[in-house]
């Protein structure tokens, strides 16, 4: 057996005891052992994307006993269609392959042969049918499948079914066994050795580690090169991929620690054999980047594409892992917050006594190199600030984008993303329009690389400025991206913002110039709340636009910016937020759009300019707070005046 030595195995069904752990990997195979086995004949798995509501962009609820009827949880409505009935059938996939390593575990926790037995039947299952499931799928940025429909689905499906294998293995007689090898892991190996592609991505972290696994489990000296050391194997994806910071390129929090998790699932599995690179510092970089971007809750952001439930190392159950191995301090501190619930992970790799850790000190970040988003923490606010580089496929072009908290409520957030096979996906949350930055009519950004122009903090203020410029080529990194930009849009443009957090408040500036043909400069702006009466005159819009992500929006009025507005949200929590507008000789325009899940509702606030350039300001503050918060145009300077509730007047300046 690869996972476990023979003192790890002799040691689990004790240790199982004292952790409590049988209970949950009960609930794990609850469905295996109580329905009867479900295996396709054919290669009938879609893509696990397209098992969502498209009203709602929530994912289904996936039922054993309903192969033709998906319910959405949040609205009831019940699918009946052929591409659905394909997702379905890669979560019956999944939930196999994945079963066979907890019933593995389950039978060395409590040595009932039961449990050793049903993974068995599973694996001969698959060996019987699994050379009758031909190549399928035509998904975005991915290669094909043959039990499911992308080249990514497959390998977690291999992967895990070999996981299980490899602990009950000796309950299969040497005729069994050479089908399981011959029939199911080594043609599905060679599957996936044709179809990785020559690109740095997560997609092919995710196909090495799982050729990986399986040419230990094969003894194929060859497959475990070509999936470790050969260009665009595993060594080469960590060295490419990588950033200066130890951030993953595609500078996404979720495909981040994705990124981390499949690299990790190789490695947990050889790690008693000399293949095995555990202890690579290049990791270790890697985890304490993710650490430096959490919010005092100690979540994550959701930059680019990311789920709601991929925001953290905890999704994935690694901290203890890698606090094992590198028992660095702040892992520590990460660790106490999250092990609450003792996962899996926890009970397999993780010391069962942990020290007592200390507090986490949250530091603020100086984003200069790799993910580019500076951090600052200040009076109960958080703020990330975006000049980060483009991303690859996954990307959200939102270059000066900012995310901002108050005291732990989402004020302007970044939204993430649903499934891919939703339709808002594609036609909202990537957009430059649902972020806090700028777009040039109505278009998403074309990937430039933003730089921080100036950091600092004092007993006034932290602050923080960056630039974009669309002005040169952009070298694009070695990865597949679908193009969803608009180049002409952006030529010639360039961008530069200013954050501030000063007494209490949020200040900002944004200057837009190089715009050409008198294309729209939209401001963007979306608030997690509710907006408050106003008290300045409005006209209702019947049609704002017919281009998404704008075509998403509801209730448009909007108002000239031809005088300082103040715009009042009701958000979560009970705090309210005061937003003043500049003077610009635009108009403000005030909606609302879908919040994540898609259900719920955000404000948006978007000022549009129609000129060759612009300049926005903005001050955000807490209800009482300011008294009064007023700003004026000086040449190339913006002057703050920050009328304070307890009297106090206070100046702060922006220099361009």
């Amino acid at each position: 057996m690869f996972q476990f030595t023979q003192e790890e195995i002799d040691q689990l069904p004790e240790k199982a005891q004292r952790w409590g752990i049988i209970p949950s990997l009960k609930k794990e195979v609850e469905t295996l052992l109580s329905h009867p086995l479900v295996v396709p004949h054919e290669g009938v798995g879609n893509w696990g994307h397209y098992y969502y509501c498209p009203d709602c962009s929530v994912q289904l609820a996936f039922d054993i006993e309903e192969p033709h009827a998906h319910r959405c949880p949040d609205c009831g409505k019940v699918f009946h269609d052929a591409l659905t009935d394909g997702a379905w059938w890669c979560f019956a996939n999944m939930m196999n392959a994945s079963g066979t390593w907890y019933l593995g575990l389950l039978w060395l926790c409590t040595n009932e042969e039961k449990y050793a037995l049903k993974a068995k039947e599973i694996l001969l299952e698959y060996a019987r049918w699994y050379p009758e499931h031909k190549e399928h799928g035509d998904i975005p940025c991915n290669g094909p499948g043959r039990a499911n429909a992308q080249t990514l689905d497959e390998s977690n499906f291999l992967r895990s079914l070999a996981y299980g294998y490899d602990i009950v293995k000796e309950f299969l007689t040497k005729e069994e066994r050479r089908d399981v090898d011959e029939r199911l892991l080594r043609p599905g190996m060679e599957f996936l050795k044709k179809h990785r592609v020559n690109q740095i991505h997560n997609h092919e972290v995710i196909c090495d580690g799982a050729i990986g696994v399986i040419a230990l489990l094969l003894d194929d000296k060859a497959s475990l090169s070509f999936a470790l050391d050969e260009e665009y194997g595993l060594s080469y994806q960590l060295s490419h991929g990588m950033l200066v910071d130890g951030f993953w390129f595609e500078c996404s929090t979720a495909y981040h620690f994705y990124a981390l998790e499949n690299f990790f699932n190789y490695e947990r599995f050889a790690r008693h054999t000399p293949y095995a690179r555990l202890s690579d510092e290049r990791y270790h970089k890697m985890v304490l980047a993710s650490l430096e971007i959490l919010k005092e809750d100690y979540s994550s952001v959701l930059l680019n594409d990311a789920h709601l439930d991929q925001d953290g190392l905890d999704a994935y159950g690694l901290l203890d892992l890698f606090y094992a191995i590198w028992h660095d301090p702040e892992m520590l501190t990460l660790l106490a917050q999250k092990r609450g619930k003792r996962p899996l992970f926890a009970f397999l790799y993780g010391e069962e006594r942990l020290p007592k850790a200390a507090a986490y000190a949250f530091p603020d970040i100086k984003g200069e190199t790799g993910l580019g988003a500076t951090v600052l923490h200040r009076d109960g606010w958080f703020l990330l600030f975006r000049h980060d580089p483009y991303g690859g496929e996954h990307d959200h072009f939102d270059r000066m984008g900012i995310e901002l908290d108050y005291h732990g409520i989402p004020v302007c957030k970044d939204l993430g993303t649903t499934g891919y096979g939703a339709p808002l996906h594609y036609g909202y949350y990537k957009h430059t329009g649902t972020h806090n930055t700028v777009c040039i009519n109505e278009m998403n950004q074309s990937p430039s690389k933003g730089r921080l122009l100036s950091y600092g903090k004092n007993d006034l203020c932290s602050f923080a400025e960056g630039k974009v410029s669309w002005t040169e080529n952009y070298p694009m990194p070695d990865s597949f991206s679908l193009k969803e930009w608009d180049d002409v849009s952006y030529s010639g443009v360039k961008m530069r913002r200013w954050v501030c957090l000063a007494e209490g408040c949020f200040l900002d500036v944004i200057s837009v110039t190089g715009v050409k043909e008198n294309r729209t400069i939209d401001c963007c702006f979306h608030f997690s709340g509710k907006r408050k009466p106003l008290a300045f005159p409005t006209m209702d819009i019947l049609s704002f636009s017919d281009k998404e992500p704008f075509s998403h929006l509801s209730g448009m009025i909007s108002s000239p910016l031809d005088e300082n507005r103040t715009i009042s949200y009701q958000l979560d929590g009970c705090v309210m937020e005061e937003v003043r507008t500049m003077e610009n000789g635009g108009t403000l325009y005030l909606g609302e759009g879908p919040d994540n899940p898609s259900e719920k509702e955000l404000a948006f606030q978007i000022e549009r300019v129609v000129a060759p350039e612009a300049m926005f300001a903005h001050i955000i503050s807490p209800t009482g707070i300011l008294k009064d918060g007023t700003f004026r145009k000086e040449g190339d300077s913006l002057r703050f005046l920050l009328h304070k509730a307890d009297g106090a007047i206070k100046e702060i300046v922006w220099k361009k």
